[in-house]
């Protein structure tokens, strides 16, 4: 039987450096985002490591659905990316993940780490759309922390339906989403899966924009190679057996 070890990136970032200034809510302490209420959906998503040779930049957000090694230097240093990350229409917050083999500290953290990266960027004054993730209803007394009702909000489904658990999970999050900040607009990174949104698009938009072929949230037991991403020189590759579930 393979044991699962689930990649915990919070950890080996100084929380209490540049971020110390943001404002938070809750136990946990979540930073929160301010809601862009004048941003229009993007036309087009594109990966953080895509940004040089993106042709429309000005209508293309950058996400950062990808393996949490590859996200370790945004999470470390924000700041280094933002001229680069300035040209483009807006940016997602970081998809750090939520595992269910993750303890709940270290879900609360990931999800931390998610709104003070993207309330570092928007300080600075990018655009950022704030990503929601969860894994099981625990994750729903903190995810959806620092997001601000009527916010236009992003997930990804990639990687999420691929047992009835997966489904089930995806939709029955997708419903607490809308309800607690009934969001002007849900971006979707991902299929469009009609057990998960049926009936759900009566309730609030959508806009579904396919991800790419390298896969974000992969789930094979063998080594994906990785092309070199800008944002992760020097990351160590993520384990194996660091596969996710949804």
């Amino acid at each position: 039987m393979t044991v699962r070890r689930p990649l915990f990136v919070f950890n080996s970032y100084d929380f209490y450096g540049f971020a110390a200034e943001l404002e938070r809510v809750g136990p946990e302490g979540v930073p929160i985002l301010k809601a862009e209420f004048g941003l229009e959906a993007p036309r087009e998503l594109t990966r953080f490591d895509r940004w040089k040779s993106h042709p429309r930049p000005e209508v293309t957000a950058i996400h950062f659905y990808a393996q949490d090694s590859q996200l370790r230097s945004i999470a470390n240093d924000p700041l280094r990316f933002i001229w680069r990350l300035s040209q483009f229409h807006s940016v997602i917050c970081p998809d750090f993940s939520l595992y269910r083999e993750m303890y709940p500290h270290q879900r609360i953290a990931h999800t931390v780490l998610n709104r003070q990266v993207g309330a570092i960027l928007q300080r600075h004054g990018l655009r950022v759309i704030p990503n929601i993730r969860w894994s099981s209803p625990d994750d729903f007394e903190f995810c959806f922390e620092g997001v601000s009702s009527g916010s236009v909000v992003a997930i990804s489904t990639h990687g999420c339906s691929r047992s009835f658990e997966d489904t089930v999970m995806m939709r029955q999050g997708l419903n607490a989403l809308i309800d607690r900040i009934e969001p002007r607009v849900i971006l979707v990174h991902g299929s469009r899966v009609p057990k998960i949104f049926a009936n759900l698009e009566d309730r609030v938009e959508f806009r579904f924009y396919p991800p790419e072929m390298t896969l974000a949230h992969p789930r094979s037991a063998r080594p994906v190679p990785q092309e070199e991403l800008p944002f992760a020189a020097h990351a160590p590759a993520q384990s194996a057996r660091d596969t996710p579930t949804c």
